[in-house]
């Protein structure tokens, strides 16, 4: 397990800013008429023809790596070639990877398995994973990687939107000792899923904590008509092998509102500042105004024991970018961490849906000197 002396060593290794490095943006051409002023904040996007990433770039997990001495950061990502037999409302289908010096302008690893990826869909017909595959988290513990990966399944599900395959997501765990070549551990769960539906239409973008000498998972859950999202928490004390049953996160205080749909992912990290709390999350925070396209911001929470939880603040810390923007749909799938004296929010970003056709997905990148996680802004490069 990574202690938190280890975790912060780790992370003020990785340097601070060096305010002249570029961040590497678009690779792919399809998306070369997009004003830069349109992409502010963007750190990875859709790649170059021809890889796993091509045509769409979604939820992004940044580590420092020290035995290798630089940053790694998993995604998952999908091509065109098969992005119309994917879930269309998705961003998922195989796991790429990129590298970095100081997390800010990346280079991409052609990992061993199609189209450069590092983690594909299962070739068996029956495993919960055979259509695509994306993640939320990577932790590491007992020296290696642990990928807390979902996956969607052939059965076909009717939804408002149509009939697709993929939507029968369940929970997924693989691990590896270089970040690059995975090896899955199979759960007792449907198809070698690690957890089942609990009776909804999924479980997926889940994120993982080893603390006190077990393992914290979280998973959302949604039901058919995708109304409200809420999170499931599985315990394991043997190391993954077994997993408890399953408790709602609990909150302690009533939602102010911007999470008014529930959250949908969290990311957990022992809590650096001066709440006397333990643990600090951010979270996705959905909108309870279906109007506003249930629109999704980041919030902070804390919490002493990592079952029950209060809001820190009473407004997301951070929220969507201009109405024409790459991420003026919405901000989600946060990782917080502080980098010397720094804080850096890195998050999934998505236009909004009039948009979605020809401004690009991707990796964002904000930043703030303050002593509280506040005052995000955009990195410009």
């Amino acid at each position: 397990m990574t202690t938190r002396r280890e975790l912060m060593s780790g992370l003020g290794a990785a340097t601070l800013l060096d305010t002249s490095a570029r961040a590497a943006r678009l690779e792919s051409p399809k998306y070369a008429a997009v004003p830069a002023s349109q992409l502010t904040g963007m750190i990875l996007g859709p790649g170059p023809a021809g890889r796993c990433d091509d045509n769409k770039t979604a939820v992004g997990v940044p580590r420092w790596d020290a035995s290798a001495n630089h940053w790694k950061l998993w995604y998952c990502c999908r091509d065109d070639a098969s992005a119309p037999k994917l879930p269309p409302t998705l961003s998922s289908g195989r796991v790429g990877l990129v590298t970095s010096k100081d997390g800010l302008s990346w280079d991409r690893v052609k990992g061993p398995l199609t189209a450069g990826a590092v983690l594909e869909p299962s070739s068996d017909p029956n495993a919960f994973d055979s259509v695509h595959v994306g993640l939320t988290d990577v932790t590491f513990a007992d020296g290696q990687w642990w990928m807390w990966y979902w996956g969607g399944d052939k059965e076909e599900i009717e939804l408002s939107f149509g009939k697709y395959p993929g939507y029968r997501m369940r929970a997924g765990l693989a691990v590896s000792r270089d970040g690059i070549n995975w090896t899955r551990r199979p759960g007792k769960g449907p198809g070698g899923a690690i957890a089942d539906t609990e009776g909804g239409l999924y479980s997926a973008w889940h994120n993982a904590l080893h603390a006190d000498g077990k393992i914290y998972m979280y998973t959302a859950i949604t039901d058919i008509k995708l109304s409200r999202w809420d999170t499931l928490i599985y315990v394991s004390s043997d190391n993954g092998a077994t997993w408890s049953t399953p408790t709602p996160l609990k909150w302690l205080d009533e939602s102010p509102g911007y999470d008014g749909c529930g959250e949908l992912t969290r990311n957990i990290m022992p809590n650096p500042l001066r709440t006397g709390h333990k643990w600090l999350m951010s979270y996705t925070a959905l909108d309870g105004d279906r109007a506003k396209w249930q629109r999704r911001s980041v919030a902070l929470a804390v919490s002493d024991d990592t079952m029950s939880w209060r809001r820190l603040y009473r407004k997301p810390i951070f929220e969507i970018g201009a109405a024409d923007a790459w991420d003026g749909g919405g901000v989600a799938a946060p990782q917080l961490m502080k980098v010397g004296s720094q804080w850096r929010l890195y998050y999934h970003g998505f236009p909004v849906p009039a948009l979605d056709a020809t401004i690009p997905k991707g990796m964002g990148l904000a930043l703030s000197d303050a002593m509280e996680p506040q005052g995000l802004q955009r990195f410009t490069g």
